[in-house]
């Protein structure tokens, strides 16, 4: 019996359903709530947000089959690193990173985590550096699936006219974010 889906269309499972235990915190910044989540492999999550309660939710909704543990002391520690980045105080984040998403997305990540602090890309920019200069929307599916926000800078990644669009959070944690960032603050890629 013939497949309904085109054969180029291979099924990828949803490597979330596969995490099976979180711990995780939820810390105060100016630009918001953050939660990080961390679980058996590193970090999995940091979430925005400006309610513990959506925050909790979408985690949830991103993990269904996870048994969640709030403040445990390894979220708590990504979450201090994570914060501490955020305000410029910690150059570098050094938890293990878990990467959960299909080839292509953890491509375009790849990509977005070598735009320097500061920088901006457009989405258009970003399929054109991938080699597939027409996926500019499959970038932004990539960027829109990312669980990992402010560490995987998917809020570096801007419309082709400049403008802040597009963002999983919202655009004024973007905006916020991309602030942060040209004052000198933010992540940058561990050695």
């Amino acid at each position: 019996m013939p497949s309904s889906l085109p054969q180029t269309q291979p099924l990828i499972p949803n490597l979330r359903n596969d995490v099976r235990q979180l711990e995780y915190a939820v810390g105060a910044h100016a630009v918001g709530r953050v939660l990080c989540a961390v679980g058996p492999q590193g970090l999995c999550a940091v979430l925005l947000g400006h309610d513990p309660a959506i925050l909790t939710e979408d985690l949830t909704t991103r993990f269904p089959r996870a048994a969640l543990t709030s403040g445990g002391p390894r979220a708590q520690r990504a979450l201090e690193e994570i914060l501490a980045v955020m305000d410029g105080h910690l150059e570098t984040v050094t938890v293990p990173l878990h990467l959960l998403g299909t080839p292509f997305e953890r491509r375009v990540w790849a990509e977005l985590m070598a735009i320097p602090r500061g920088e901006t890309r457009s989405y258009g920019a970003v399929a054109r550096a991938l080699g597939v200069p027409g996926a500019a929307r499959a970038v932004g599916r990539a960027c829109g699936s990312n669980n990992l926000g402010f560490v995987v800078p998917c809020h570096r990644v801007v419309h082709s006219n400049g403008q802040v669009t597009g963002y999983r959070w919202g655009p004024t944690i973007k905006k916020q974010l991309l602030a942060l960032e040209q004052r000198g603050f933010g992540i940058k890629k561990s050695a």
